[in-house]
């Protein structure tokens, strides 16, 4: 019993990391180009500027659209 239960999440496990497999490719094949740095873009800019908050992201959206470019546009 204790053989065919552990034989059984075995298989459970593997085909998780299997479902996983193809998410985690995809990521590393395509990476987001650094938008964790977000956050740290607006302090900076806060640092310098005295605006609103709510006009922290639209400003940093505008800053790293004019500087990222998506590698692939097709995707």
């Amino acid at each position: 019993m204790k053989l065919k239960r552990r034989f059984l999440l075995s298989i459970v496990y593997l085909a998780f990391l299997s479902c996983l497999l193809p998410a985690a490719i995809y990521i590393y094949k395509y990476h987001a180009c650094n938008f964790d740095m977000l956050g740290y873009a607006a302090l900076v800019i806060k640092k310098d500027r005295a605006i609103p908050l709510n006009k922290y992201m639209l400003l940093i959206q505008k800053l790293c659209s004019k500087i990222l470019k998506p590698e692939n546009e097709d995707r």
